[in-house]
């Protein structure tokens, strides 16, 4: 039995540079202490790696044999193959009918996006498929192929794919987040996200705190109760009204946050401990003492401020692309409902043969 593995890809480039939405973050790069420091440029000192050429792709019988075909789009049995097995991987296999529609509807929104940027008259322009799909394929080959212990070939059949198949997904990948930062990004022709929904979207799905850290890292057990009684200090003088909050910030907190603003973050940006807390608070409320790794938090959830999030250019960014992004997804569901599938003759056979394959 093959090892099972979800559908994303170990090998998948990052791509959203190419999206214009790479990540979340608000002020939060800061917060627990999570300030990052300046490097180097040491572009004038360190030569460039040479990027080797990529090869001709190799084809396989599994490449060069069609089962069905979208919106008069070829799919192979390799393509296939890869959808239906991860799905299996990650879903079970109790329902196989289930299987095989969700295979077919996630191939066919595949086709969908090629589909959907020809129509709309856009491909990739030949620099970006060299820099974002060529050359980091040329470079994994090599990679791979210089690794005593495994092949490019071998790391492919691990993920159910082939060399074609592979360079075919990653140029979609692409495809489909230029096709959204031509069309459906920020500022572009089918982008209509309104105030109202950026809004409405950080509203459910971000929290504001302003926080007062004392950190413990690195410090002994004798040095953390002590800290601990500092903080203990500071809760009693936050909780009674004997400072404002904002005053305590200033004295005691051990980050970088703005004072004024707070934290605007959604989920995923902190340590575990500091998000749960934040989002149960009600507004107004100041939390017991929490714990991370970075140290002592006393936690205040704050009212948003409308014109901050409509003003500020990172949280604005976050939920426009977010919400343009469903809308992207919603127009490729649509395009995928309008191709008409054809079935080989062998199609059911082939169906078998997979998962057959799968079995041993």
């Amino acid at each position: 039995m093959k090892k099972k593995l979800t559908l994303a890809l170990a090998l998948a480039m990052m791509l959203s540079a190419m999206t214009g939405c790479a990540g979340t973050k608000t002020e939060t790069d800061d917060t627990e202490n999570q300030v990052q420091t300046e490097t180097e440029d040491k572009t004038a000192t360190t030569p460039e790696t040479e990027i080797p050429a990529l090869p001709e792709a190799t084809l396989t019988d599994a490449d060069n044999r069609v089962v069905m075909t979208v919106g008069g789009n070829d799919v192979s049995y390799a393509t296939f193959r890869y959808y239906l097995l991860n799905l299996k991987a990650q879903y079970g296999d109790s329902d196989m009918d289930l299987l095989v529609n969700t295979t077919e509807d996630a191939i066919t929104e595949y086709v969908a996006a090629k589909v959907l940027a020809d129509e709309l008259g856009l491909s990739l322009p030949a620099d970006i498929k060299k820099t974002y799909v060529d050359d980091p394929i040329a470079q994994t080959i090599e990679a791979y192929n210089n690794d005593a212990n495994t092949s490019y070939e071998a790391e492919l059949e691990r993920y159910y794919m082939t060399d074609k198949l592979f360079r075919d997904v990653q140029e979609n990948m692409l495809l489909q987040s230029y096709t959204f930062q031509e069309k459906y990004s920020e500022g572009k022709e089918f982008c209509t996200v309104t105030d109202e929904e950026i809004l409405d979207y950080i509203n459910e799905n971000f929290v504001r705190v302003k926080h007062i850290l004392i950190q413990t890292m690195d410090l002994d057990e004798a040095e953390k109760a002590s800290k601990r009684a500092l903080v203990d200090s500071i809760l009693e003088k936050a909780k009674s009204g004997e400072a404002s909050f904002e005053d305590l910030v200033t004295e005691y907190s051990e980050d970088g946050m703005n004072v004024d603003t707070g934290y605007y973050f959604t989920y995923g940006e902190m340590v575990p401990e500091f998000e749960a807390k934040s989002f149960e608070l009600e507004v107004g409320e100041i939390s017991d003492i929490v714990e991370s790794t970075y140290g002592y938090h006393i936690i205040k959830k704050y009212e948003m401020e409308d014109e901050y999030i409509l003003n500020d250019q990172t949280i604005r960014t976050t939920a426009v692309n977010t919400l343009a992004g469903d809308v992207y997804m919603a127009e490729l569901v649509k395009k995928a409902a309008t191709l008409e599938t054809v079935y080989a003759a062998d199609y059911n056979e082939a169906v078998n043969e997979i998962l057959s394959e799968d079995a041993e």
